[in-house]
């Protein structure tokens, strides 16, 4: 009787604890927007000869958040999130890399597009702060060096 007790408390415990578990699932907008490039045209690439690379980090429950866009080739681009769930409203700094196929993706890559002022998470100068009402319009302008929800 005594083991069937603690069972039961345990049991209750981790159904508690999976049912808490769900309050961290990570869910948000889905973002969409474009690229301005630094030329002020629009942002462009040429897929299969060049991988672009467009992260967003910032934080979810206190914890590292990492999220990589697809970019189209016209500049567009979209975030859908983990399991297409969107992604966690707050803060971000983004990384945009344009790198040949076949090239590392290190500080000292010199055939990186814009000689990394946009690649490296210490020095980029793209952040923003995401909310429900902006991740459908966001303008990531590279000669401007912002981001913006239009």
């Amino acid at each position: 009787m005594l083991c069937a007790r603690r069972l039961a408390v345990g049991l209750c415990v981790l159904v508690g604890l999976v049912a808490g578990c769900s309050s961290a699932t990570i869910s948000g907008p889905k973002v969409k927007g474009k690229i301005i490039d630094v030329d002020g045209s629009p942002f462009s690439f040429k897929p299969g000869a060049e991988l672009v690379t467009l992260e967003f980090r910032g934080t979810h429950n206190g914890q590292p958040f990492n999220a990589t866009a697809e970019v189209n080739r016209d500049g567009t681009f979209k975030l859908d999130g983990p399991e297409d769930a969107g992604v966690p409203v707050g803060s971000y700094k983004v990384v945009l890399s344009v790198l040949p196929y076949g090239a590392a993706a290190s500080k000292d890559a010199p055939s990186e597009r814009y000689n990394r002022s946009f690649a490296d998470w210490d020095t980029t100068p793209l952040t923003f702060e995401l909310t429900r009402s902006n991740a459908q319009r966001l303008i990531i302008n590279l000669q401007e060096r912002t981001i913006t929800a239009n």
